[in-house]
């Protein structure tokens, strides 16, 4: 467990590692892969019928796309995460290892915000892409785990011996969130805090009310255009919100949202192949090239078609009925921590195409949470 936790937060980490992507793919895959057998063969589960029937659905977009798109193993990859962690088999080892895996991926989420925190206040810097990316690779993925340690301090808050010290902690990591620049992150930290705050006392609403009244006069301030001499107006008001500024309200995702249209459009019944793309950033790539699909929902449709996104409606439908039926029998704190995540997941999830990312670690805790609402009760036992 310990090992893929491991794997996965490394292979979008900035250190200096010297594998390449696709065998660092392939080494996810297959510990994941391992877990999954590991539950096969420990017993004592249930197969989940409408998984199955996703996983079927979603078949030919990988054996029906070009040879040179490495659709087939990234598929096969997917497959073992809704194996290894995700909704595929219910109950018995399954369950415990979807709850462990998602506790320490919370846990690692956290480590890598206290971490990026420190190399953000004494200037270090490991040469990611994009804005300030901490200890990651990439300030995008800095942002989503920035997201989730937001989310879970401020939860924690509520119910510790330590409750200012967990605020001032989501205060800190909702500031690297900023900081790192992702917008869907940043909307869905605040999707999360306020989906907490619907369920406690109003003093923590009016603590929601004053966090939310603050950015929102940092946002009205700041995020006014991207020329360059706003951009430079913007360094001068502090050089940590200058990535946020550039982008302001601008959607930065139209070309590749009207790109995955565009692909379903064009091939509506299998897409045109898992984890693939014929157009990007609004500009013709060779068939079947991966690109980022700017969006999971739309990644679903462009790339496995309608067969797909019917067998992700149909899991989706069994995860809530499920939910819905074995709700009343969750821990109320666990409740909270569960609806809090799935705010924030529907944000980042609209404008990042993690949900077949198999090498993210937000596609794992994506799929494990996935799973553990479709077993519940005992999937969310000691889950807090």
């Amino acid at each position: 467990m310990l090992s893929v936790c491991i794997a996965y937060f490394l292979r979008r980490s900035a250190l200096p590692l010297g594998i390449d992507g696709y065998t660092y793919f392939i080494i996810c895959a297959s510990l994941i892969g391992a877990l999954g057998l590991y539950a096969v063969l420990a017993g004592g589960y249930r197969v989940n019928g409408a998984c199955m029937l996703m996983v079927a659905l979603t078949a030919p977009s990988a054996f029906l796309a070009p040879e040179d798109s490495l659709s087939l193993p990234r598929w096969a990859g997917w497959v073992a995460v809704l194996a290894g962690v995700g909704p595929l088999f219910r109950g018995g080892t399954p369950c415990r290892i979807r709850r462990s895996l998602f506790k320490a991926g919370l846990l690692f989420s956290h480590a890598c915000v206290v971490v990026s925190l420190a190399m953000l206040v004494t200037g270090l810097s490991l040469g990611g892409r994009g804005g300030f990316s901490g200890i990651t690779g990439h300030s995008i993925f800095l942002s989503q785990l920035g997201a989730f340690a937001t989310v879970d301090a401020f939860r924690r808050a509520g119910f510790s011996r330590h409750g200012n010290a967990w605020l001032l902690y989501s205060a800190a990591a909702g500031l690297l969130t900023l900081v790192a620049g992702s917008r869907a992150a940043i909307a869905g930290a605040l999707c999360g805090l306020t989906l907490i705050s619907y369920r406690r006392p109003r003093r923590w609403q009016f603590v929601l009310f004053v966090c939310l009244l603050g950015l929102s006069v940092v946002m009205l301030l700041l995020l006014g255009g991207s020329s360059d001499e706003e951009l430079e107006r913007g360094e001068q008001v502090h050089p940590w919100l200058s990535r946020i500024y550039m982008k302001g309200f601008t959607n930065s995702r139209t070309n590749l949202w009207l790109a995955r249209w565009r692909e379903f459009v064009e091939n509506p019944l299998f897409g045109v192949g898992f984890q693939c793309t014929t157009v990007g950033s609004g500009q013709a790539r060779s068939a079947g090239a991966p690109v980022e699909p700017g969006s999971s929902f739309l990644a679903v449709l462009s790339m496995t078609g309608l067969a797909g996104a019917i067998g992700v409606m149909i899991l989706t439908a069994d995860v809530l009925a499920s939910a819905r039926r074995n709700w009343r029998r969750v821990d109320p704190r666990t409740q909270e921590l569960m609806v809090a995540f799935v705010g924030a997941f529907v944000f980042i999830l609209l404008a990042e195409g993690s949900i077949f990312a198999v090498g993210e670690a937000c596609c794992i805790l994506f799929w494990s949470l996935a799973g553990i609402f479709g077993d519940l009760p005992e999937s969310a036992k000691r889950l807090d």
